[in-house]
């Protein structure tokens, strides 16, 4: 069925076997493989047929949402990037010396 070819696709798409580089395949992000799904999905109804992942009600199918699910559990915790300190904004604005310099300054 179309559901199961779904299924594989986002598998597949996880594993990294549809990237460019396939000799050394990278795992991506549950979210980067759903929605390529949805990518898929979506050619579907612009070609007047009905979604392959949604169930009879309209929602996504229980079996891409336990699969993404299970995706998103072992996918490493987002990485944060720290703030840079106010001290380094007011350098630049003090830095600045004509009035383009203090207008980017501002902007940053």
């Amino acid at each position: 069925s179309r559901l199961r070819l779904c299924c594989a696709f986002m598998h597949a798409k996880r594993r990294g076997d549809l990237g460019k580089n396939r000799s050394t395949p990278q795992t991506v992000l549950a979210g980067t493989a759903r929605a390529a799904v949805d990518n898929v999905a979506a050619a579907f109804v612009a070609n007047h047929r009905e979604s392959p992942i949604e169930d009879a009600k309209g929602n996504t199918h229980e079996d891409i949402r336990r699969q993404q699910a299970g995706y998103k559990r072992v996918d490493p915790p987002t990485k944060h990037e720290k703030a840079l300190p106010p001290a380094v904004f007011r350098f630049r604005l003090r830095m600045a010396l004509h009035k383009r310099a203090r207008a980017r300054a501002h902007l940053l």
